[in-house]
């Protein structure tokens, strides 16, 4: 989990600045053009670290059976940092929900947890409900997400 936070962090820090200008000239708008894409390229690199990893674990089943518990807290520790807000750096919070497309990313563990027996999936359900539900119910979140319905 640590890797991959690490490299979504530098993503969310890579993030292409706003253009200053109403009014970009043609050099301007092609060097924001290709920042936007290697932001872009830099997501599916990531996206593709977490398929690597996920793969890793086995082809039809997890390589061991102690693995499966494990996988769980893996997730569930992905999930409550994709719906967190705290910097952990700083002191300062992020936006809410600016960590959301971290989802995409634990989603190349779906597979396991489709596989896994159905108390695991409802562990992750629930977390998941609980963590979209707080997240609605926040007094930020109409402010934030105008389009949340």
């Amino acid at each position: 989990m640590a890797s991959l936070r690490q490299s979504y962090d530098e993503w969310m820090d890579n993030e292409p600045e706003e253009m200053e200008s109403d009014c970009p000239t043609d050099a301007e708008m092609a060097a924001f053009e290709k920042a936007e894409e290697n932001h872009k390229d830099q997501f599916e690199s990531l996206e593709h670290q977490a398929s690597r990893f996920s793969q890793s674990l086995g082809v039809t089943r997890l390589s061991d059976a102690k693995l499966a518990p494990a996988l769980v807290g893996f997730l569930r520790e992905g999930l409550r940092y994709a719906f967190s807000n705290d910097d952990g750096d700083t002191e300062d919070e992020l936006i809410l929900g600016s960590r959301l497309s971290f989802l995409s990313v634990l989603s190349k563990y779906g597979n396991w947890i489709k596989k896994g027996r159905a108390n695991q999936k409802e562990i992750l359900q629930r977390e998941l409900d609980q963590k979209e539900t707080a997240l609605r119910t926040n007094p930020d979140f109409e402010e934030v997400h105008e389009d949340g319905e």
